[in-house]
């Protein structure tokens, strides 16, 4: 009887063990970090940068293009164009996008009004299609695009029009972008255009949205725009060279339009001109140089966001200014600009802004703040208005809002000023107006509140130093990104310039800070002495001291060059949910671990700290829930005795096979015992932290 028994409980054993199975795990977070972890182990905000970036990587171009002498012409409206009811160019081309493919055009029809090549590339493509240019030059250019299209030359193609044919365009012009041919991308031409009409263009975009102009030059259209952009959304002009026109980009009824890091150099009126009717119109990190009237005009003022662009030398024989607005303002702000020598005014308000004025609020419809300024003749910032006065030397003309000078004695308005806003300002060689304020309706701006200064050099570490520009109370100018700042180790000359012979660093401010490094062999044995030195208005930097600062470095703190580092990382599989180690290994040149290093590692958008152990290790629980490969970077910055390094790798998170390793187990009547089970991968290897349910007599 007592073997019966024995045989039964195994047969109800064999039941349990194939009615065992696995069960989801628990629910845990994809990275789990406890409060109860110390500063190491929390998470930061990744910046989308493993590696530490040079701070001269921003490219605000800075091409010194020679003062040219084109006479100040007035832009018309280009001619009526052939349209349809709308007012838009014909067009039959109704399609959406198609699967994209890519068409080569190549540089055998020179003539392109005798040939037309590109236009036939244009008209037969699907529209999301790219059109690929591979002549290096073409003549008697004018091209309508009425489909998405991504049109670019990698050999710097050089197009310019036909001086007696307007066809399609109805002007000379090369590229025209209609309504349908919104999304379109433009990008790596050379645009000559010198037949000199009013109405001429380099490119015209019309009644589009999300249309790109990417590095392409535009030169000669000496009575016309370069880029002319109206009833348009969504523009964006990037890395570009806009010269030699009358008006470098001519904005009309356009919205959202952004331009970034070009240079708009030498124009006959304005570099950038802001129109009638513009909206949410962003100017950043340009070069805006040696236009012949304003840098930037407005005469419509909603929502412009001037910032970080060096604009300087915009004047005509002395008369100019580098922003120029003549109309009531929704929204300007003018920020972390280099204003330097634009004639008489680095910011003018001419009479028409009539809503800034002494009333509460009125600061915060044009906001100059954070700006620095160099050498205007008359103000850096000014706000003209005309005022009643028997005998003054000008009249007005109601219907036309216009003064015009009638000399001495002959008129009933002379020029005066209006009130005008300015923040915290750098400046050297400045005058400030009388009128103006810091905000409404009272306070005046006074240098000592509002003007601010360079900071003295610190030193973050052997080798490194930082300048800033700061307000009175020591607080960062953090909307400087546009300055220049040169240090020099050991200068033993005043020239303001690197000379032959210096040891120096041109380094770009980032947020108002400006940061240099210097390695061992460039110092000298003792008696180290840094200068950090500020664009000025003279050859000799020394002429004005609070444009420099100097920095005596002890001995010790001289730097040695730094050690090499390698980071050590392998691939790594693991199943959803592990928990499972990913685990880095940092080492020196000579392959002794490195201890107490502080290691980021990013994984599916999150970024983590963690500290190298007695080995150099350092480890970071993966429990990623989908299935897919994750990379995954490995970095350490460095710091005083090694350098930087950085590794990475892929995580692939897969479900694998799992098998119940039992076993039959004979159990005495009555008498309490434990039966136990192994759960194993598809390797062999032990999986851990897994819910697995029994079965025993239905139970």
């Amino acid at each position: 009887m007592k073997g019966k028994r024995i045989i039964l409980i195994s047969l109800f054993l064999i039941m349990a063990i194939i009615n065992i199975q696995a069960v989801m795990a628990e629910n845990i977070e994809e990275i789990n970090i406890e409060n109860s972890q110390d500063y190491d182990d929390l998470m930061i905000v990744d910046d989308g940068s493993i590696n530490n970036q040079d701070d001269n990587n921003q490219n605000v171009l800075r091409d010194s293009i020679e003062d040219g002498d084109n006479a100040i012409k007035e832009e018309m409206s280009i001619d009526d164009i052939p349209t349809e009811n709308d007012g838009n160019l014909k067009s039959s081309n109704t399609q959406e996008d198609n699967l994209q493919s890519s068409i080569t055009v190549d540089g055998k029809a020179y003539n392109q009004m005798t040939n037309k090549t590109i236009q036939t590339a244009i008209d037969n493509a699907n529209p999301g299609d790219t059109i690929v240019i591979t002549g290096k030059e073409y003549v008697h250019c004018h091209f309508i695009i009425n489909k998405k299209l991504t049109i670019i030359s990698e050999v710097g193609t050089v197009m310019s029009p036909c001086p007696s044919n307007t066809d399609g365009s109805g002007a000379h012009g090369i590229f025209y972008i209609g309504p349908e041919g919104s999304g379109t991308i433009i990008k790596g031409f050379v645009l000559n255009n010198d037949v000199g009409r009013d109405s001429d263009y380099g490119i015209y975009i019309k009644g589009s949205r999300d249309v790109e102009i990417i590095n392409c030059t535009i030169n000669q259209t000496p009575t016309g725009s370069g880029i002319k952009v109206q009833n348009a959304q969504n523009t964006k002009i990037s890395n570009s060279i806009i010269k030699e026109s009358n008006i470098g980009i001519n904005l009309i009824n356009s919205t959202k339009t952004t331009i970034l890091n070009n240079a708009i150099t030498n124009n006959g009126l304005y570099g950038i001109h802001i129109a009638e009717n513009n909206q949410n119109t962003t100017i950043d990190f340009n070069n805006i140089t040696y236009n012949k009237g304003f840098g930037i005009s407005a005469i419509s003022a909603d929502y412009i966001y001037i910032t970080n662009n060096f604009i300087a030398y915009n004047q005509n024989d002395g008369s100019g200014a580098g922003v120029y607005v003549n109309c009531n303002i929704t929204k300007i702000e003018i920020k972390g600009n280099f204003f330097k020598q634009n004639g008489q005014y680095g910011v003018l308000n001419d009479y028409r802004t009539r809503n800034m004025d002494a009333k509460n609020g009125a600061e915060k419809l044009e906001i100059n703040n954070n700006n620095y300024f160099l050498g205007h003749s008359e103000r850096l910032a000014y706000h003209i208005e005309y005022k009643k006065y028997s005998g003054g030397a000008f009249i007005y003309n109601s219907e036309n809002d216009t003064y015009t000078f009638v000399g001495d004695g002959n008129g009933d308005y002379d020029v005066d000023k209006s009130v005008v806003y300015l923040g915290y300002a750098f400046f050297d060689d400045e005058t400030i107006c009388g009128a103006t304020l810091y905000k409404a309706p009272s306070t005046t701006w006074s240098e000592g509140n509002y003007k601010l200064q360079i900071s003295e050099i610190s030193q973050t570490k052997k080798g490194t130093y930082q300048i800033s520009i700061v307000d009175k109370n020591g607080n960062i100018a953090t909307d400087f990104n546009s300055i220049y700042v040169t240090f020099y180790l050991n200068k033993n000359n005043t020239y303001a310039e690197p000379q032959e012979g210096d040891i120096y660093r041109i380094v770009l401010m980032k947020n108002g800070t400006a940061t240099a490094s210097f390695s061992e062999k460039e110092y000298l044995e003792s008696g180290n002495v840094l200068t950090a030195v500020f664009p000025g208005l003279f050859d000799d930097y020394t002429i004005k001291e609070k444009l420099y600062k100097t920095f005596s470095i002890e001995d010790s703190q001289i730097p040695k060059d730094s050690v090499q580092t390698k980071i050590t990382v392998s691939n790594m599989n693991t199943y959803p949910n592990s928990g499972a180690s990913f685990v880095a290994t940092l080492k020196d040149s000579f392959g002794t671990p490195l201890a107490g290093k502080s290691i980021k590692l990013t994984v599916n958008g999150k970024t983590y700290v963690r500290t190298t152990d007695a080995d150099g290790k350092v480890r970071l629980s993966i429990s990623l829930a989908s299935e897919k490969t994750y990379p995954i970077a490995v970095s350490f910055n460095g710091d005083d005795e090694y350098n930087q390094s950085s590794a990475k790798a892929n995580i692939v998170v897969k479900r694998t096979g799992q098998k119940i390793i039992s076993s039959n187990i004979a159990f005495a009547p009555n008498k309490a015992s434990y039966y136990s089970i192994t759960l194993k991968d598809s390797n062999n290897k032990p999986i851990a932290n897994k819910n697995v349910k029994f079965t025993i007599n239905k139970k």
